[in-house]
C-alpha cells in the first residue's frame, strides 16, 4: 500500500454531536457559569437528565431542564474547586426506575481540545472515554 493511499477515519466532536451520541448542552451551561461548549454523552443524559411525563406520572413530577440545571450546576461547583482537566462529581436525582428513592449518580467531566483544539467539557458516565 502506497503511503499517499493511507487514510484514517477519525470520528470527531461534530460527529458526536450529529449522530446523537453527545446532546450539547452549551446554552443552559452558559447561564450556570461554563466559559466552553458542554456536552454530555447521551448515557449520561439518559441517566440524570432524561425526564418523561410518563416518568413525573409514575414517580412525581421533575422536568428535565432542572435535572439539567442540577447536574451543570454540581459540575460546575466541583470544577472551581480543581485544576484538573478530569473529575467526578455526584448528585442525588430520582433514577427512571420506577422506584421513589433517591440514587447517587458519579458522573465524570473531561476538558480537553475540541475538534479545532478549543477547550471543550464533556459530561459522561465514569466508564465512558
Amino acid at each position: 500500500m502506497d503511503s499517499t493511499e493511507l487514510t484514517i477515519d477519525a470520528y470527531s466532536r461534530a460527529d458526536a454531536l450529529a449522530d446523537g451520541m453527545l446532546i450539547d448542552v452549551s446554552d443552559q451551561a452558559f447561564l450556570v457559569g461554563f466559559k466552553v461548549p458542554v456536552a454530555m454523552s447521551c448515557a449520561a443524559w439518559s441517566q440524570s437528565v432524561e425526564w418523561t411525563e410518563a416518568d413525573s406520572q409514575r414517580q412525581g413530577h421533575q422536568d428535565q431542564s432542572g435535572r439539567l440545571w442540577d447536574v451543570l450546576t454540581l459540575c460546575f461547583c466541583a470544577a472551581a474547586r480543581t485544576a484538573t482537566d478530569e473529575l467526578t462529581f455526584s448528585l442525588n436525582c430520582l433514577s427512571r426506575n420506577g422506584k421513589r428513592v433517591p440514587v447517587v449518580m458519579v458522573l465524570k467531566a473531561v476538558i480537553d481540545g475540541g475538534d479545532d483544539g478549543k477547550p471543550v467539557l464533556t459530561i459522561m458516565l465514569p466508564d465512558e472515554d
